[in-house]
C-alpha cells in the first residue's frame, strides 16, 4: 500500500511537471505569433436546434493588442482596447471600450488569451500531436465551459474546439498561417466616410 501511494505521487509529480512544459510551449509558440495572417475555417454545432454551419475566414494579426478577424465581408478590429465591429448585413459600425482578456465573444481571439483566461486541465500526447483541455480560471464568469486545442508535437496551433455553457460548439481549423507580413496601420482603424451607420459606444 505504501508504494502504491508513493507511485500514485510520482505519477502527479510528472503530470504536473508535463503540464508546465505544454504550458511553455504554448506560451513561448504564441509570443513568436506576430505580424501574421492566418487564415481559418470556424464550424459551428447548434445543440439546441441541432444545425451546423460553417465560414471561412482571415486573422490579420500584428500582436495581442492589435489584429482584425474578417468574414463573409464583416469584421471585428481590436485596437489597444478598442473594438470595431462592422456589419455587412445592417451596414453598420458598433465602437466600444473591452478588455483584452474579455471572454464574453466565443471566436478565435480565445487563441490570442490563453495564458491569461484558461489552465491546462488535461493533455493526451499522440503520435506527432497534443490534445490539451483547458479550463476557465474564472468559472461562471463567461459563456464558456471548456476549451480544446490541437497542437503540433512543436506547439503549434492546429485547432481550437470551444464548448458552451449551451452545449453549443465552435471548432476552429487553422488552414494556414503566413508569417513575417508587413501591416498597414490603417487597417486597424476605422475612418467615418459617412456611408456606414456608427454607434459610438465608448
Amino acid at each position: 500500500m505504501k508504494y502504491i501511494i508513493v507511485v500514485l505521487i510520482f505519477t502527479n509529480f510528472l503530470m504536473s511537471m508535463s503540464k508546465d512544459k505544454v504550458a511553455k510551449g504554448i506560451k513561448s509558440e504564441l509570443d513568436k505569433m506576430k505580424n501574421v495572417i492566418i487564415e481559418f475555417e470556424q464550424v459551428q454545432f447548434w445543440e439546441l436546434a441541432g444545425e451546423q454551419s460553417s465560414e471561412f475566414g482571415v486573422v490579420k494579426f500584428v500582436d495581442v493588442q492589435k489584429y482584425k478577424i474578417e468574414m463573409d465581408g464583416n469584421y471585428i478590429i481590436f485596437n489597444n482596447g478598442t473594438v470595431f465591429r462592422y456589419s455587412k448585413e445592417n451596414n453598420q459600425i458598433l465602437i466600444e471600450k473591452i478588455e483584452s482578456n474579455d471572454t464574453s465573444a466565443l471566436d478565435i481571439r480565445l487563441l490570442f488569451q490563453l495564458e491569461e483566461s484558461f489552465e491546462i486541465f488535461d493533455f493526451n500526447e499522440l503520435e506527432d500531436e497534443i490534445k490539451v483541455n483547458l479550463k476557465p480560471k474564472k468559472h461562471g464568469e463567461n459563456m464558456i465551459l471548456e476549451l480544446n486545442l490541437l497542437l503540433s508535437d512543436k506547439f503549434e496551433a492546429k485547432e481550437m474546439e470551444i464548448l458552451d455553457i449551451d452545449d453549443n460548439k465552435t471548432i476552429y481549423k487553422i488552414i494556414k498561417i503566413d508569417k513575417k507580413q508587413v501591416f498597414d496601420d490603417n487597417e486597424f482603424n476605422f475612418k467615418d466616410n459617412g456611408k456606414v451607420e456608427v454607434m459610438d459606444l465608448r
